[in-house]
């Protein structure tokens, strides 16, 4: 999924965040999630997997990320080299900054 030039992989669908800035990154659609099972819709909406792949000339990017129910960990790669990983507490937001990084959240 491309949105203001970030592809977003393994996401189907971004929603408006209630109670953080951002969206929520889904994978899978809303006509799926409301037709599986609670722990199924559960599993639906966890963002483990996705990545925000983008290509920039820019020497520093910034990228924030939350997480609303549990702690969360993002790992930070410039290709398919590993920078480092990046922990958060839940119900908080998280500026991720490194070099020319691509961003995947696991």
């Amino acid at each position: 999924m491309l949105h203001n030039g970030i592809y977003f992989h393994n996401v189907t669908e971004l929603e408006p965040n209630d109670g953080l800035p951002g969206w929520t990154l889904h994978r899978f659609p809303k006509e799926v999630r409301h037709h599986i099972s609670e722990k199924g819709r559960w599993k639906a909406v966890q963002s483990n997997g996705c990545e925000l792949r983008f290509v920039t000339d820019a020497k520093h990017v910034r990228v924030t990320v939350a997480s609303q129910e549990t702690n969360g960990r993002v790992f930070v790669f410039r290709g398919t080299s590993s920078i480092r990983p990046i922990r958060f507490n839940r119900a908080s937001c998280r500026r991720c900054s490194s070099m020319r990084p691509s961003v995947s959240m696991m």
